[in-house]
């Protein structure tokens, strides 16, 4: 084990897969940070988020029977 924790190519290897870990876990805290969620979107847009106008998203789908 002493002999593994010496050698150069060992500690070359995990000092590049810690890198990766930190270099992947910055982009996606970066990412994160950026992101609306929906819940953002529907308290700055109920009226939108929720369907409560005249002409919303709900009336594009009702039908009327054929005859």
């Amino acid at each position: 084990m002493k002999e593994l924790f010496g050698n150069e190519k060992f500690r070359r290897m995990v000092f590049f897969i810690m890198l990766g870990i930190l270099l992947i876990g910055l982009i996606s805290a970066i990412s994160r940070s950026n992101s609306e969620t929906l819940s953002d979107y529907a308290q700055r847009n109920p009226e939108a988020a929720y369907a409560e106008t005249e002409n919303s998203w709900k009336d594009a789908y009702t039908t009327t029977p054929r005859e």
